[in-house]
């Protein structure tokens, strides 16, 4: 019988020692020589037309360089999904939606500056409740069955119905998102950011309208993600910025940003039909569920 290398044995976790004691870099850790600091204006109102964005006051804080808006991007507006806006231009769909972007000499004056964009928006109608959603807007419809429905029912002895909610969840990773951006020397774009899936931030590219081999993407130790680090907005906050002052640029979420922006688990109203014998075998399920995809499509398709 062949020798067992690795079952029956206790491996070593190959980066616990560095996280133990605190070695391990995040992408919050990460300083380079000339930095500023960037920071993101969120929408207050949701939903809501977008009527005017008066960036005036901040501007005229010594040491802020730069208030960017949707205008300012040279290339493609969205992220990982077509219609999911980097800076929202005409209406913002989520409480976290970024409507400009700030940079400046210190993270403090990076927020005091945001605080100081005066925003107006005019309010939308919207849904807030499942019951809104069924006359919503379908974003996609997914049917499947097997075997007799009506049969299994009338074969039933004991039918229950019941309707079950289950709340939006954030993921609750312990790091919050922060990364810098940096153009180097070839005139390359580099972005290093923490995230899932790297090969999303090729949309990057085309937010800056540049082609691939000019931007350069290094992801650094996860502290956490879950499902909620896959949207590259935050690379792509860095790299406008970078490129529109020409200085390396920090940004860090605070915890109250990340849990009003990006992907969410979706809140789901299920009614379930279940059809049993008096022994306990289960004879049919009627499922029809309805899931809240947020002011987006993001990634709800996949999901359901």
């Amino acid at each position: 019988m062949a020798q067992m290398t690795h079952v029956g044995a206790s491996p070593t976790k190959e980066d616990a020692l560095a996280k133990a004691v605190g070695d391990t870099v995040y992408g919050d850790d990460f300083h380079l020589p000339g930095e500023i600091y960037g920071k993101a204006v969120r929408a207050t109102m949701t939903p809501a037309k977008i009527k005017e964005i008066d960036a005036s006051e901040a501007l005229a804080l010594p040491g802020v360089h730069c208030v960017l808006t949707a205008k300012d991007i040279p290339g493609q507006n969205a992220g990982r999904y077509p219609d999911f806006p980097v800076l929202a231009e005409d209406v913002v769909l989520d409480i976290g939606d970024a409507v400009a972007l700030v940079a400046a000499d210190t993270r403090e004056l990076a927020e005091e500056a945001a605080s100081r964009v005066r925003v107006v928006y005019e309010p939308l109608p919207g849904a807030y409740d499942f019951a809104g959603l069924e006359e919503g807007e379908v974003v996609c419809d997914w049917k499947t069955d097997k075997g007799d429905l009506e049969a299994g029912f009338a074969e039933a002895d004991v039918i229950v119905e019941n309707t079950y909610f289950s709340a939006c969840l954030d993921h609750a990773f312990i790091e919050p998102e922060g990364g810098v951006a940096w153009v180097d020397e070839r005139g390359v774009v580099n972005i290093r950011v923490p995230t899932q899936m790297i090969e999303n931030y090729q949309n990057v590219a085309r937010t800056l309208d540049l082609p691939l081999s000019r931007v350069r993407y290094e992801c650094p130790m996860l502290g956490g993600a879950f499902g909620g680090k896959e949207h590259p907005l935050l690379g792509a906050f860095m790299a406008l910025l970078s490129i529109r002052t020409g200085r390396p640029v920090r940004m860090a979420y605070s915890r109250e940003e990340t849990m009003n922006t990006g992907s969410k688990k979706h809140p789901f109203l299920m009614k379930y039909k279940t059809g049993a014998t008096k022994d306990g075998k289960l004879t049919a399920i009627e499922v029809d569920i309805i899931g809240d995809a947020g002011g987006y499509t993001a990634n709800s398709k996949g999901l359901l």
